[in-house]
C-alpha cells in the first residue's frame, strides 16, 4: 500500500484514482493517514463497500453474531435449507 500526502492526491488525483484500481491508497496529512483511496473492481459494487463502512450496518452485524454464539439465530446452513 503506497502512502500519499494529501496535497500530492489533489494535485494528481486521476493518476491516483487510476493507481487505486491495483492498490489501495494510504492518504496522509502533516504524516498522519486521514483516508484511503480504493478502487472498485466492479462499479456496480460501490453500495456495497459502503454498506460494509456503515456503523449501523456493523452494529447489526456485531448483534447477529454475538446471538448465533449464544446459540440463539440461524446458520447459514438454516438460511440455505430454508431456500432451497
Amino acid at each position: 500500500m503506497k502512502a500519499i500526502a494529501l496535497e500530492e492526491v489533489r494535485a494528481n488525483f486521476d493518476q491516483y484514482l487510476t493507481l487505486a484500481q491495483v492498490q489501495p491508497i494510504a492518504i496522509v496529512e502533516a504524516g498522519k493517514p486521514v483516508g484511503f483511496l480504493i478502487g472498485l473492481l466492479d462499479p456496480d459494487d460501490w453500495w456495497e463497500e459502503c454498506l460494509l463502512k456503515h456503523p449501523k450496518f456493523l452494529s447489526h452485524v456485531a448483534e447477529q453474531r454475538r446471538q448465533l454464539r449464544s446459540g440463539q439465530g440461524k446458520t447459514l446452513e438454516d438460511i440455505r435449507s430454508r431456500y432451497e
